[in-house]
């Protein structure tokens, strides 16, 4: 029996914005955080050229490759080979550089504040019905299949949201769950 309070979220339904370089193109798929600025956001990259990333001072950032086509992804001079469904973790201060290998690709992007908490973008397969938990993630981003989630279906890069208690859902599908961790306490000492 699901409890929840959940949000489908439609790739088709989010704008794209061009990247100031011109090589890409995002769609910011969610956005949370207070009157300060995001504690964390999760979006879609299109990478149409190599090149360039923004810096983004104060965030840690994930990086999944979700294209066909693999690219290299140079973090301060080191370059990683990424092929799909790879991913890595890289400081918004970075230095970051894409080239692109055989043509055009995708990242599925989370970025968040370090003093917001961690985030993580880790893969998920469904096989039939399945329960989907808020305590395990904020979101899910369907990669490759389809979802169905209470008489809805989700196809590729429509990401469900889960506020709080338990979703259950159906379909073969393999899913990018996004968890955010708040920030590890630093204990008191008391004299």
């Amino acid at each position: 029996m699901s409890t929840m309070t959940h949000r489908v979220t439609r790739l088709r339904d989010i704008a794209e914005t061009p990247w100031r370089n011109g090589a890409g193109r995002t769609r910011r798929i969610a956005t949370v955080g207070g009157d300060d600025g995001p504690d964390w956001t999760l979006s879609l990259a299109n990478i149409d050229a190599g090149g360039p990333f923004s810096t983004f001072d104060g965030l840690e950032r994930v990086a999944l490759v979700v294209g066909a086509d693999p690219l290299i992804l140079t973090v301060d001079g080191d370059a990683r080979h990424l092929d799909s469904l790879d991913r890595v973790r890289f400081a918004g201060e970075s230095v970051v550089d894409a080239t692109l290998t055989r043509g055009p690709t995708m990242l599925l992007n989370l970025m968040v504040r370090r003093d917001a908490g961690t985030g993580e973008l880790t893969l998920q397969h469904t096989h039939g019905d399945a329960v989907l938990d808020a305590v395990e993630g904020a979101a899910w981003v369907v990669l490759s299949g389809s979802l169905t989630v209470g008489g809805e279906t989700l196809a590729p890069f429509d990401t469900l949201s889960l506020e709080q208690g338990r979703l259950d859902v159906s379909g073969d599908s393999i899913l990018a769950r996004v968890t955010i961790r708040a920030p590890h306490s630093t204990p008191t000492v008391r004299n």
